[in-house]
């Protein structure tokens, strides 16, 4: 589901399944960021081991992944949606300023 007005995308994910591989396959991953700002380091780990067996009748597929962010935002933030109290008291009623639909409709080209 998408919601409606999203500046978002629909992102198609498969996951990996156990006849995606020919043969045994055992993959693992490590990786570390650091953080300037927070000066801490952030790790992630991932790991997958697969197999068929049965001449392809019958597959296992095992897949864990961890990670650890630790994040420090300077700065106010609304983190989704704002309702306008933080940017100078908003009003979602007031009209708005500037050219309207008719004085843009009714100005020569």
């Amino acid at each position: 589901e998408v919601d409606e007005g999203s500046l978002g995308a629909t992102v198609d994910l498969r996951a990996a399944r156990p006849f995606d591989f020919s043969e045994f396959t055992m993959v693992g991953a490590l990786k570390m960021a650091y953080n300037d700002l927070g000066e801490d380091v952030d790790p992630r780990a991932t790991f997958l081991v697969s197999n068929t067996f049965g001449d392809g009748h019958f597959g296992v597929l095992f897949s864990v992944a961890y990670a650890e962010r630790n994040l420090i935002e300077e700065g106010p933030s609304t983190v989704r949606y704002d309702l306008g109290t933080s940017v100078g008291g908003f009003n979602a009623a007031s009209a708005p300023t500037g050219p309207t639909r008719a004085s843009v409709s009714s100005s020569p080209t």
